[in-house]
C-alpha cells in the first residue's frame, strides 16, 4: 500500500489499519535478505489503481485500440516506473540507514510499516486497541470447592445395642446442633449480670431458710374456697423470667418470700423473686443445660437443692452454697421426666424419650444408673412416685397409663401391676393425690381430665370423674392438671375455651371451684401451673416465659 493510497482513504482504510497493525505487532523477526518474494497484489488494490484518473499525457483517445487493454499497459507501465524510482530512493535511504543488505521487498515493507504507523498514531488507534484488546483467558481449568459431607452411619440407642453407659458406642460421632455443657459441675454465674458480680446475699439466705410444712388437715371446701378468694394479682406479680417458652415451674418451699423456679427450651434456668431488686426485676438467669430443661423440682427433704432435668442428657442438682450445677446422671438419650423414689430424695427415678426409666442413686460415685428398664419403645412422658407407697410409680406412655412396682421391673419387659383405660388419644401427664395417693389425676390431649379411684391398685381401677376442657393449644403445648399439694382432692389447670384468659382450680368431682384471671395481666395461654407447697399462691406460665402469680396477703 502507498503512502497517497493511505492517507487519502476513508473510514474504510482504519479498519484495515487496525487488522494490519495487529498483524505486524505479532511479527517478531524479518523474513533472510537472501529470499525473495513476489509481491502479492490483491484484486481489491488493482481495480482501485485501475480507477485512479491518468495525467492528461498518459491518456489516449479511445478511438484508437480497446479501453480495457491500453488501461492495463497503462496501469503496469505506471507501476514498473514507480518501482524503479522507489527502489532508487529506498536503496538510498538503505544506504544512509544501514540497512544495506536489505532486499527491495524488505525495504518496500519497512516502509509500509512506518507510513502505517504514523498514520494510526495520528488517529490515535494504537491506545483505542490497546483498551479493547481483552486478556487472554487462562489455561488453567478452575475446580469449584464443594463441601465435604460427612455421612454419619446409623445411630442406635444404647438401649438397643444392650449396652450401659460405661460401653463405648460403635454408632460414631452424632451431629450436634449446639455446644453441650461439660460433663461435670458448672459454675452459677448469672448470664444476666456483669462477669464479676457475685450472687445476692438474700438470696442465699432464702435459699437455705429453715420452713415448717403444715398438716394436711383437709379443711372443708368452703374454707378453701375462701382462701382462693383472697389470691389476687398486681403488676408486680408479673415478669418475665425466662428468654422462651417455659416448660416447667416450681416454687421454692421458703414461707418468708416467694421465690419462682423455671426452665426454658433452650436451657435456662430463671429464679424470681417477688418484691426483691436482684438482677433484672428480681431475676437471676442462668445457663445450666444447653437443650430444653423438660422438668424441674425442689428436693422436700433438702430445700437447698433444686434438679432439673434436660434434653441434653444431662440431671443437674444446683447448690447454691457450693455454687454449683453439680451434674448427678448423665445419658445419651433426652430426659423428658424425674421424681424422687425415696423420702430422703437420695434416689431418683428418672425417664428418657426412648421409653426406658432409670433408678439413679445419688450417694454412690459417678454418674451413671443402678438399674436401666424398658417400658414402652416409644416414648414416656411422665412418671410419678406414690406419695406413701414409694415402690409404686404411675409411667405415661404412648397412649397408656401404667402403675409399676420398682420390686417387680424386668430389663425389657415390665408387667404393670395395673393400667388405666378410657383413654383415646395421647396423655400428657399424671399423678397421684399428694396426701394418700388414692386418686390418680390424668390429663389427656383432647382436653379431657380424668380422675380415677386408686385406694386399691386393681387391674382396672374405677373412674371417678370426667371433664371435658379446652386445653389443647398446639402439638407442642400439653397442659397438664396438677394436684394442690395442700389440698388432697382440687386441683388446677389451664383453660382457653373462655376469654379473658384465666386458671381454673376444680374438686375431683369436676365442679370448678374457682377462676383466676385477670384481663390486662395475663393475656396469653398459661398451659403450665404450680401451686405453693405451704403458702396459698398459684403461679400461671405461658410460652412467652412469663410468669403470673396470685397470693394472699401474708
Amino acid at each position: 500500500m502507498d503512502a497517497s493510497f493511505v492517507t487519502t482513504q476513508g473510514t474504510t482504510v482504519h479498519y484495515d489499519c487496525v487488522v494490519k497493525l495487529h498483524r505486524l505487532e505479532e511479527t517478531t523477526e524479518y523474513e533472510s535478505p537472501s529470499v525473495t518474494r513476489q509481491v502479492r497484489r490483491s484484486q481489491r488494490v488493482k481495480l482501485k489503481r485501475e480507477r485512479e484518473p491518468k495525467s492528461s499525457e498518459e491518456r489516449e483517445p479511445t478511438n484508437k485500440t480497446v479501453k480495457g487493454e491500453r488501461t492495463r499497459k497503462d496501469v503496469e507501465r505506471i507501476q514498473v516506473a514507480a518501482k524503479g524510482a522507489d527502489s532508487n530512493r529506498r536503496s538510498k535511504e538503505a544506504c544512509s540507514s544501514g540497512h544495506q543488505h536489505l532486499s527491495e521487498y524488505e525495504l518496500k515493507r519497512l516502509e509500509n510499516i512506518k507510513q502505517n504507523k504514523s498514520f494510526l498514531c495520528f488517529l490515535e488507534l494504537p491506545q483505542v486497541l490497546e483498551a479493547l484488546r481483552t486478556k487472554p483467558k487462562s489455561s488453567q481449568r478452575i475446580i469449584k470447592k464443594v463441601k465435604a459431607v460427612e455421612v454419619l452411619p446409623h445411630r442406635k440407642s444404647l438401649r438397643l445395642q444392650s449396652k450401659g453407659l460405661s460401653e463405648t458406642s460403635a454408632a460414631g460421632p452424632v451431629r450436634k446442633i449446639r455446644a453441650c455443657k461439660p460433663a461435670e459441675h458448672v459454675q452459677v454465674n448469672p448470664i444476666n449480670m456483669d462477669e464479676n458480680s457475685r450472687l445476692p446475699e438474700g438470696l442465699l439466705k432464702l435459699w437455705t431458710e429453715d420452713y415448717i410444712k403444715e398438716d394436711q388437715h383437709l379443711p372443708d371446701l368452703n374454707r378453701y374456697l375462701a382462701h382462693l378468694k383472697m389470691m389476687s394479682i398486681d403488676a408486680n406479680a408479673v415478669a418475665k423470667v425466662v428468654t422462651r417458652g417455659i416448660n416447667s415451674a416450681a416454687f421454692h418451699p421458703c414461707s418468708t418470700s416467694l421465690l419462682v423456679a423455671a426452665g426454658d427450651s433452650m436451657g435456662h434456668l430463671g429464679l424470681w423473686t417477688l418484691g426483691r431488686d436482684w438482677g433484672e426485676d428480681g431475676v437471676l438467669l442462668f445457663e445450666p443445660h444447653s437443650r430444653s430443661i423438660s422438668c424441674l423440682a425442689f428436693s422436700s427433704a433438702q430445700p437447698t437443692n433444686l434438679l432439673t432435668v434436660s434434653n441434653d442428657g444431662s440431671a443437674r442438682s444446683m447448690d447454691l452454697e457450693r455454687a454449683l450445677f453439680e451434674e448427678v446422671y448423665h445419658s445419651v438419650s433426652g430426659l423428658k421426666s424425674f421424681d424422687f423414689l425415696s423420702v430422703d430424695c437420695s434416689t431418683l427415678l428418672i425417664a428418657h424419650n426412648g421409653g426406658d426409666v432409670v433408678i439413679v442413686d445419688r450417694r454412690t460415685r459417678g454418674i451413671s444408673y443402678e438399674s436401666l428398664h424398658t417400658l414402652d419403645p416409644h416414648i414416656v412422658r411422665g412418671v410419678h412416685v406414690h406419695p406413701l407407697e414409694r415402690q409404686y410409680f404411675v409411667a405415661v406412655e404412648s397412649r397408656y397409663v401404667h402403675i409399676y412396682d420398682c420390686r417387680l421391673l424386668k430389663r425389657k419387659v415390665s408387667s404393670p401391676v395395673c393400667t388405666l383405660m378410657e383413654h383415646s388419644n395421647s396423655i400428657s401427664g399424671a399423678f397421684f393425690s399428694p396426701c394418700t395417693g388414692n386418686r390418680m389425676l390424668t390429663s389427656c390431649t383432647t382436653g379431657t381430665i380424668r380422675v380415677f379411684n386408686t385406694s386399691s391398685l386393681v387391674t382396672d381401677p374405677p373412674v371417678i370423674s370426667s371433664v371435658k376442657k379446652m386445653m389443647q393449644v398446639s402439638q407442642y403445648d400439653r397442659p397438664k392438671a396438677v394436684w394442690d399439694p395442700k389440698q388432697e382432692d382440687c386441683f388446677v389447670m389451664g383453660n382457653i375455651d373462655t376469654w379473658p384468659r384465666q386458671i381454673q382450680v376444680c374438686h375431683e368431682s369436676g365442679q370448678l371451684l374457682y377462676s383466676f384471671q385477670h384481663e390486662e395481666l395475663m393475656t396469653a395461654l398459661c398451659p403450665i401451673t404450680a401451686f405453693h407447697p405451704n403458702r396459698h399462691a398459684i403461679l400461671a406460665a405461658t410460652k412467652g416465659g412469663r410468669l403470673h402469680v396470685f397470693s394472699s396477703p401474708q
